[in-house]
């Protein structure tokens, strides 16, 4: 298979070794990058953290998009289904964000609102699987209430707003 580790320690070389070298940057990109690409829970973590520290020493780095935009998808990639933690959707959103904020005109910025798009998606479902668990499951209507008001207030454009409002309607007639 492939020599993630060896691949590693030969881009540390450089960054350790070769201070003043104009591959450091080059190096330190491709280390995130081989962690990227192993893949896995811990790898696409300690990608991001390499990545992070990247943009901590190249601040202004002419490929600080890919950079960030790495950051976001490391967190992407590490994504529950809606019905599990929604953490890692999260902290890809606001990677997202950042990103758009500082690289409007990148090109990986059509792909940005995408995953933008996506994240908001997962994240408006999972809310709504919890009220609707109180609300059917538990009569807890009091406890779904407000999170089917975040819902139309935080995620506008959830492609289940209609059945929000139906369900947020039942719950303060059932009150």
């Amino acid at each position: 298979g492939k020599q993630w580790d060896i691949a590693r320690q030969h881009f540390r070389r450089i960054v350790d070794g070769f201070p003043q070298s104009p591959l450091v940057p080059e190096a330190r990109i491709a280390a995130g990058d081989a962690y990227f690409d192993e893949g896995g829970m811990a790898s696409l973590t300690l990608a991001a953290g390499q990545y992070r520290e990247f943009l901590a020493v190249f601040p202004s780095h002419p490929r600080g998009d890919y950079v960030q935009f790495r950051i976001a998808e490391s967190f992407f990639n590490q994504k529950n289904s809606s019905d599990r933690d929604q953490t890692q959707v999260a902290q890809a959103l606001d990677e997202y964000l950042a990103f758009l904020d500082r690289y409007p005109d990148s090109s990986l910025a059509k792909t940005a609102r995408e995953r933008v798009k996506s994240c908001r998606g997962s994240l408006a479902r999972a809310e709504f699987g919890v009220a609707y668990f109180y609300q059917k499951s538990r009569k807890a209507y009091r406890a779904a209430i407000p999170r089917y008001e975040n819902i139309l207030k935080n995620y506008p454009d959830f492609e289940q707003a209609d059945e929000t409002l139906l369900r947020l309607g039942q719950c303060l007639a059932y009150m």
